[in-house]
């Protein structure tokens, strides 16, 4: 179970850098390749991670409260700002990705191209955070 989980974060972390990296230096390449083609795909990795970053938070919110601890502590506040964070991610990735995948050739709309820009980062830094204690957890 262990090595499945370290490869979960693997490719989660993989991922979150696909997606830094495309995010950053698209505009360099834009004439070569199509990025829009290259983001349809990366997509795809984001739901997967998206999701995996959920159950990660879920999980650690879980391990964290079920230890009994009254008082606020490091363990509780990692465990928390992932669950939320990825919670906001998620209902905002999907939201934004299904209409992307209904607007057809029409595109989608200047407002929701614009949402990518901020969904995008969002992305690197839940996924980096899920992946790395993926990562941590398969070596206990």
């Amino acid at each position: 179970m262990a090595m499945v989980r370290k490869l979960v974060g693997l490719v989660v972390g993989a991922s979150a850098l696909a997606v830094a990296l495309h995010f950053i230096f698209s505009a360099f390449y834009e004439d070569a390749v199509d990025v829009d083609q290259i983001w349809s795909i990366l997509d795809v990795f984001m739901a997967i991670g998206v999701i995996v970053s959920l159950m990660v938070g879920y999980h650690l919110k879980r391990v964290t409260e079920g230890s009994g601890g009254d008082g606020v502590s490091r363990a509780y506040l990692e465990a928390n700002v992932l669950l939320y964070l990825a919670a906001f991610l998620s209902i905002w990735f999907f939201w934004n990705w299904f209409d992307d995948l209904v607007a057809g050739d029409a595109g989608q709309s200047d407002t929701r191209l614009i949402l990518w820009a901020f969904i995008d980062p969002l992305y690197v830094l839940v996924a980096c955070a899920a992946g790395r204690r993926l990562l941590r957890s398969g070596s206990d």
